[in-house]
């Protein structure tokens, strides 16, 4: 099977490390796989996962997309080379594959619904329902997502199937004379030496409800003397987020640590896993803090909730409420074996749920099914 996997830009982030785990995937049962990079950026953590993976790369390039040239470049690369199904990830790279897909013809396309994108335009949302028909099957890792796209986006609940992202294969690194645990010194945060972490992996945007987390850690701050917060991860609201921590106090107790390509180390080391987003799709973040053995406190959206499907697997709260984010920040900063356990049955539940043969598995079926009856799948 010849596959092409269409996507905005490979910066750091949750779509990306799942393109690269479908890609990777699939190029390992002998698929042969193309991934198209719209933007110019390509973080070389994805450039060097995907060679080593047996996946050609191409980068077109804004250039190239906005005047028209890369739809010409990618359909004719798509038509030379026989692609089977093109599968597009994010909003450019939906309708850009959409319209490739139909100026060639005869190429089943597979669209990722990623999250409930409540943050698309009317126009974009008005542009998604025109061409959802040349959409022949919308996958999503969420199934809270699919309602609001059926409304919203235009796709058809009879050609909507949920595929559950996958988690990387990796083990805590326990301490020992082989396998010593990093410490935050040499991770770049003595200042968190000896105390707990309450931590997040995200981008620096609205969706993720940093601004929710420092309300609520301003709450319980003095109670909470050794406690500190620690965002990795890079975007638009650092500035603002700089600006809350000094407004309630917090600049000695709240920590940016900027974009990381390599944020296992950090994840490891951190005692609470926080996810306050207003929405998300399944949220790679937490899968890997979960994989870990972390213990969780997140809002009750979208896939967070069908991460964390039960109190034993972590703690729930609602969106945008910093009272009740604080209750389970408070609960669980004082509450040592608790953490313990809940983060044990959160890395079985990963483990034994979120592989990534299953995704490939499930990818390799949709899209044989896709292929075999295009626009007819039930």
């Amino acid at each position: 099977m010849k596959v092409a996997i269409m996507i905005d830009s490979l910066a750091i982030g949750g779509a990306q490390k799942h393109v690269r785990q479908m890609a990777c995937g699939l190029a390992g049962r002998g698929h042969r796989v193309v991934v198209y990079c719209l933007n110019d950026l390509a973080h070389p953590v994805y450039r060097e996962a995907l060679a080593a993976g047996g996946v050609e790369l191409k980068v077109i390039g804004k250039v190239k997309v906005l005047s028209g040239c890369g739809l010409l470049e990618v359909g004719w690369a798509l038509w030379r080379d026989g692609c089977d199904v093109l599968v597009t990830v994010l909003f450019v790279s939906t309708l850009f594959g959409r319209v490739v897909a139909a100026m060639v013809g005869g190429i089943p396309v597979i669209t990722c619904l990623q999250a409930r994108n409540i943050n698309y335009s009317r126009a974009q949302k008005l542009v998604l329902r025109l061409t959802a028909g040349l959409t022949d099957l919308t996958v999503t890792n969420s199934r809270n997502a699919i309602g609001w796209a059926v409304v919203n986006e235009g796709v058809d609940l009879r050609r909507c199937v949920f595929v559950a992202n996958a988690v990387d294969p990796i083990e805590p690194v326990g301490p020992g004379p082989d396998k010593p645990r990093t410490n935050w010194s040499e991770l770049g945060f003595p200042q968190l030496e000896g105390k707990t972490v309450i931590g997040s992996l995200g981008r620096l945007h609205r969706q993720k409800g940093y601004d929710v987390l420092l309300e609520a850690f301003a709450g319980i701050a003095s109670t909470l003397k050794d406690c500190h917060v620690l965002l990795v991860g890079e975007g638009p609201e650092r500035a603002a987020l700089v600006a809350q921590a000094k407004r309630l106090g917090l600049e000695r107790r709240v920590w940016l640590a900027g974009e990381r390509a390599e944020t296992r180390p950090l994840l490891e080391k951190m005692d609470i896993y926080v996810q306050p987003s207003r929405y998300e799709g399944t949220p790679n973040a937490v899968m890997e803090a979960m994989t870990l053995g972390r213990s969780v406190v997140a809002s009750a959206v979208d896939g967070s909730s069908e991460l964390v499907v039960d109190p034993s697997y972590g703690w729930l709260v609602p969106a945008e409420d910093p009272q009740a984010l604080a209750q389970g920040l408070f609960r669980m900063s004082n509450d040592p074996m608790s953490r313990e356990y809940l983060g044990g049955r959160a890395r079985e539940r990963m483990t034994e749920n979120f592989s990534g043969d299953a995704l490939c598995s499930s990818c390799e079926r949709i899209f044989t099914g896709v292929i075999s009856a295009p626009l007819n799948l039930q």
